[in-house]
C-alpha cells in the first residue's frame, strides 16, 4: 500500500523510483548470491550423499523422517514439564532400601514427590525407612500358602499390585519407571529415559526402555552414549508405557513374570532398548533368586555410568545422530548392516583360519557355525559374557568390546543376518574362534 505522503508528493515518488532503480541491481545481485549459496549447499549435500554408504543414506533418510513428525505423547509429556513417576518395589530389606532411596534421590531430575514405594508386607522397619525419606508408601500383603514353595509367585503378585497402584496414583502419566529396592543409580538414570522416549513414540517395534545391560560388564562395554536393541527383556530399571500396561495387566501371570515377559507371546517381535553402559547397579547379594556366587559372577563386574558430566543432550552416536534415533528400527538396522558387511578381518585357507592383518581391526565380525550350549558357554567364559546366549542379543547377534575392538558374534545357522554375510567371510566354529583369539594375544 502507498502511503498518503507519497501519493500527494510527485517529487517524493520520483525520488523513490530513482532510489528503486539504483537499488534494484544490488538487490538482484544479493538475490543471485543467495541462490548461488543455496545451489552450492545443494551440491555439497549431493556430494556428501555420494560419499556416504548406502546404509548411511538409508539411516539419515529414516532419521529425518522421524524428525519431521509431530511429537508423540511421551515426548510431549516431557517437553511440557511432566515427570515420569518412579515406583520402587520393596519387601523385607531395609538396609538395601535405604541405600537405594538415597541413590535415587541424588539422580538429576528425580523429585521425591514422584516416587512411590510399594512394599510387599507391613514390616515396620521397611516402612520406617520410606517415611523417614518423606516418600509415599503403599503396602500389600499376600498371605503365604502352606504348599507354595515357588518364591516367584508372591513376586509376580506384588508386581501386579505395584503397577496397578502406580498407574492409579498418577493418572495423567503416559508411563512409569519401575525399580527395585537393591539398585543404585547413575547420575543420568532419569535423563536416559526422558531422552529416549521419542523412540518409543515413533517406533512400534520397541516394547520398552531398560536401564540395564545383561552383558554390560566393565571389560566389554565402553560407549556411554550407545543404545542397543534386544528381544530379551533386561529389567532392573525400566520404563513401562500406559499403553503396554493396558495390554499386559489383563493377562499378568501368577509366577515368573519376567520369564513370561520374555516370551514371544508377549514381546510379539518387539525389542527392548537398553544402554551399552548400564544406568543401574544391582547391589543385592541376598534375595529370592540371588546369592553371593551368582552376584559375583554376573552382577559385581557390571559397569555403571558414574560420570556426572555426561549429558544426553550433547550425546551423539553413529553419523552424529542422537542415540534415541539410532535405536529406532530402520536406523539401527542400517547401523548394524554397515558393521556386519565390512571386509572380514579373517580368512580361511583349507582347514586353517587366520587373521588377514597383524594390527587389531576396529571391528571384527565372526560368523559362527551353530553352537551347542557347551560351545557357547566356552565362548562366554572366554569373553566374560553371560552364559545365556540370548541376553542382550539382537536377532542372534551379540555386540561387545574386546581390547578396544568392537566384536560381533553372529549365529550363522539361525540369524536372519546370514544373508548379509560377505563372500570373503568364513563361517567358523567356536573352537576356531577361540584359537584365533589366542593367536592374537601372542
Amino acid at each position: 500500500m502507498v502511503s498518503e505522503e507519497l501519493a500527494k508528493d510527485p517529487g517524493t515518488r520520483r525520488k523513490t523510483r530513482e532510489t528503486d532503480k539504483r537499488s534494484a541491481p544490488a538487490e538482484r545481485a544479493a538475490g543471485h548470491e543467495v541462490i548461488q549459496r543455496a545451489m552450492e549447499a545443494k551440491d555439497s549435500h549431493r556430494r556428501d550423499l555420494e560419499e556416504t554408504s548406502p546404509w548411511e543414506q538409508k539411516a539419515l533418510a529414516a532419521a529425518n523422517a522421524i524428525r519431521t513428525r509431530p511429537r508423540g505423547p511421551l515426548e510431549s509429556f516431557v517437553r511440557a514439564g511432566g515427570a515420569f513417576p518412579i515406583v520402587m518395589l520393596a519387601c523385607s530389606r531395609p538396609h538395601y532400601l535405604r541405600e537405594s532411596l538415597k541413590s535415587l534421590l541424588a539422580v538429576r531430575g528425580v523429585d521425591r514427590r514422584h516416587i512411590l514405594v510399594a512394599q510387599d508386607g507391613k514390616q515396620v522397619d521397611v516402612a520406617g525407612v520410606v517415611r523417614e525419606a518423606g516418600i509415599e508408601l503403599v503396602q500389600s500383603h499376600h498371605p503365604p500358602a502352606p504348599t507354595r514353595r515357588d518364591p516367584s509367585v508372591p513376586i509376580a503378585l506384588h508386581y501386579k499390585f505395584a503397577l496397578k497402584k502406580a498407574f492409579e496414583r498418577y493418572p495423567t502419566a503416559p508411563g512409569i519407571i519401575i525399580v527395585e529396592e537393591d539398585l543404585t543409580f547413575s547420575p543420568d538414570f532419569y535423563e536416559y529415559f526422558s531422552h529416549s522416549v521419542p523412540a518409543l513414540d515413533h517406533d512400534d517395534s520397541i516394547m520398552l526402555l531398560s536401564a540395564w545391560n545383561d552383558n554390560g560388564f566393565r571389560d566389554v562395554s565402553r560407549d556411554p552414549a550407545a543404545l542397543h536393541r534386544t528381544s530379551f527383556f533386561p529389567g532392573l530399571g525400566w520404563l513401562l508405557t500406559r499403553r503396554l500396561y493396558d495390554e499386559l495387566i489383563i493377562k499378568w501371570p501368577s509366577q515368573h513374570w519376567d520369564h513370561w515377559l520374555r516370551s514371544p507371546d508377549q514381546h510379539k517381535g518387539r525389542d527392548c532398548v537398553f544402554p551399552e553402559v548400564p544406568r543401574t547397579f544391582h547391589g543385592g547379594v541376598k534375595g529370592s533368586f540371588m546369592n553371593q556366587e551368582t552376584h559375583d559372577r554376573y552382577f559385581d563386574r557390571i559397569a555403571h555410568q558414574r560420570d556426572p558430566a555426561f549429558s544426553w543432550d550433547d550425546a551423539q552416536l553413529w553419523l552424529g545422530l542422537p542415540p534415541y534415533l539410532v535405536a529406532t528400527k530402520f536406523v539401527y538396522e542400517a547401523w548394524t548392516l554397515s558393521q556386519i558387511t565390512a571386509p572380514s578381518p579373517i580368512a580361511r585357507t583349507g582347514q586353517t583360519v587366520t587373521w588377514t592383518q597383524e594390527e587389531e581391526p576396529s571391528t571384527a565380525v565372526f560368523w559362527l557355525r551353530p553352537t551347542n550350549k557347551q560351545d557357547w558357554e566356552r565362548l562366554a567364559q572366554f569373553y566374560g559374557l553371560w552364559h545365556e546366549r540370548d541376553r542382550s542379543a539382537h536377532k542372534k547377534m551379540l555386540r561387545f568390546w574386546r581390547h578396544g575392538r568392537r566384536t560381533i558374534l553372529i549365529d550363522y545357522g539361525i540369524s536372519p543376518y546370514k544373508t548379509r554375510k560377505q563372500p570373503d567371510a568364513p563361517v567358523i566354529t567356536a573352537a576356531e574362534l577361540l584359537q584365533l583369539e589366542s593367536d592374537k594375544q601372542r
